[in-house]
């Protein structure tokens, strides 16, 4: 498993997600939610951290990796009330579920999730 999720990639995982989510369950609307707030906020970030000077990007640097951490705690969390639900979590494996060989294909997903949500924002 690549360290790098492809757009497909992260469109089939997206979608294996959705399909097997109850979105209408409370618990799990409002993780997502929660969830889709830290990923928007981190891919913001990461959109702009090239064009910030390597001062900023020190400067910023430990609360980018603390976003991302954020990012990967609320995906578990999200992963976790799908495993007490009994919904089936084949996507988090495709996505990869140790934290530290996956941290990568996380902090894609989360900049997927903006865009695709940015877009249906229209």
């Amino acid at each position: 498993m690549s360290d790098r999720l492809s757009f497909e990639e992260a469109e089939r995982i997206y979608g294996h997600l959705i399909d097997n989510a109850n979105t209408e369950d409370e618990d799990f609307e409002e993780l997502w939610h929660d969830f889709l707030v830290v990923a928007i906020r981190y891919a913001n970030i990461r959109a702009n951290w090239r064009m910030i000077s390597r001062q900023e990007r020190m400067d910023t640097d430990d609360a980018r990796t603390a976003c991302h951490d954020s990012v990967i705690s609320h995906l578990n969390a999200v992963t976790r009330c799908m495993e007490m639900n009994g919904w089936d979590t084949a996507w988090r494996n495709e996505l990869g579920r140790d934290e530290r060989l996956h941290r990568k294909r996380i902090g894609d997903f989360a900049c997927y999730l903006a865009y695709v949500y940015g877009l249906n924002a229209r």
